[in-house]
């Protein structure tokens, strides 16, 4: 008898002893499947009609039970399939029969917590090869936009995330930052990255507890998120850039130009956050504040709970969600689905959201932002009130406004050629003047090419 038989053998022989095996035959019967014997030192019990589990074949003890079809024709499907039921088999008798149950479930939990799926993480059904039981791979990689290349940047703190692209000349660098929710770098500038790179460099990071910058720990608010943004920068050897945000990001896009002026050369603010003194009404923002006082164990399910429904969400943040490039929309589903998904936006708003008012409402201060800046916002927008960004505009000392119609909370890319043509002639007028400024300093280079001609 060679090793394998011996152990198929000594496996059978377990699952008989620890009661699981028979247990598996009286389930069988109960569903109306009849038991035969099988390979591997396994029983095939066919034609299972009870509703529960949802599973194309399953196994307890020795016995692979298949509902409603037969084990031929699941093997044509997935000829490894046996395979992957031998090692649950194998599972029952290494965790003495009946305990294999609730460790199971507790597994199913875990990684239902880390993947949003009940197998990814699962170290039961990762045991039994995912591949073998048919199970798709785990999405690990992040969307790139065209004209992009992934890093990661080391800081003591953990891996950074940075999409870098552009060209290397000496045009005023731009730094993009995402918004909030299940955001990160590659969603928020999808349409715009090799647009904006045409004729200079740019970079766009995921903060951390967003998209590829998960294992460090979400900073909270804008502020700490701000000097994020310029650390990570500096370490690009980048030292002055146009600072541009979506949303969360304009906010955060913001606190740099307060925080670091010398830095930010300008902001591009599209459907910025921190410009509101409340969240909607007095009644709204209380429920929202409450919302933030709830403790992790209850937050965390709750927001998964709700992120089973991104798609309905996205259709209702934008004015027409067929505008929507289709990889957006599914690299927005798929972040919501991950492992504490929304946790770096559910910090931010527990940051933020003060009992009666929100605590980043920059509007008292931002006439103190000298740095040209270009709002552009959805008139439509159902997250951001436009309200925010016309008053803003109109308090600081060189800032321009664009009230885009038939738009929602996504300008840049539900209007993406008008963002990218307006974003493109705001950056031409930055390098213009930067120029102009180096001159009467009596240290300037040669004037930067309009529109990136050579």
């Amino acid at each position: 008898m060679d090793d394998t038989s011996r152990d198929h053998r000594l496996r059978a022989i377990v699952n008989w002893v620890n009661l699981t095996t028979p247990l598996g035959f009286a389930i069988a019967w109960a569903g109306r499947a009849r038991p035969r014997r099988g390979p591997c030192g396994l029983w095939v019990a066919e034609g299972y009609r009870l509703g529960f589990p949802a599973a194309g074949a399953f196994t307890i003890g020795s016995v692979v039970i298949v509902p409603r079809g037969t084990m031929s024709s699941l093997l044509r499907r997935n000829p490894r399939l046996l395979e992957h039921e031998a090692a649950h088999a194998r599972q029952w008798a290494i965790c003495a029969g009946l305990a294999f149950l609730p460790l199971y479930a507790a597994a199913t939990a875990w990684s239902r917590w880390r993947t949003g799926t009940a197998y990814a993480a699962n170290l039961f059904e990762v045991g039994a090869d995912l591949a073998a039981g048919g199970y798709p791979a785990p999405q690990t990689n992040h969307l790139i936009p065209p004209g992009a290349e992934e890093r990661f940047v080391g800081l003591p703190c953990g891996r950074v995330r940075v999409l870098v692209g552009g060209t290397g000349n000496r045009n005023t660098p731009v730094v993009l930052i995402h918004g909030g929710g299940t955001d990160n770098a590659g969603i928020s500038w999808f349409r715009s990255f090799s647009a904006l790179g045409a004729d200079r460099k740019v970079i766009a990071i995921d903060l951390p507890g967003f998209g590829g910058t998960r294992e460090i720990p979400p900073l909270g608010g804008p502020g700490p998120m701000a000097d994020f943004v310029v650390r990570v920068a500096e370490e690009l050897a980048i030292s002055k850039a146009v600072v541009a945000g979506v949303s969360m990001g304009g906010d955060v896009a913001l606190n740099v130009a307060r925080r670091h002026p010398d830095f930010a050369a300008a902001l591009i603010l599209i459907g910025p956050g921190g410009l509101a003194d409340r969240v909607g009404g007095r009644i709204t923002h209380f429920v929202s504040w409450l919302g933030t006082q709830l403790p992790d164990w209850a937050l965390l399910p709750l927001a998964r709970l709700a992120n089973q429904f991104a798609g309905t969400v996205l259709k209702a943040i934008v004015n027409d969600p067929a505008t929507l490039p289709a990889e957006v929309v599914d690299e927005f589903v798929r972040e919501a689905r991950a492992s504490k998904a929304g946790l770096g936006y559910g910090r931010y708003n527990q940051a933020t959201l003060g009992r009666r008012r929100l605590t980043n409402n920059l509007l008292p201060v931002v006439h103190e932002i000298s740095a040209p800046t270009l709002f552009f916002h959805g008139e439509d927008d159902p997250i951001v009130d436009p309200a925010g960004s016309r008053r803003a505009a109109g308090l600081m000392p060189n800032a321009q406004l664009l009230i885009v119609p038939q738009t929602g909370h996504w300008a840049q890319l539900e209007a993406h050629e008008l963002f990218i043509e307006s974003a493109r002639a705001f950056l031409r007028d930055v390098d213009v003047s930067g120029s102009k400024a180096g001159t009467q300093n009596g240290c300037a280079d040669a004037a930067p090419a309009a529109d990136g001609a050579a």
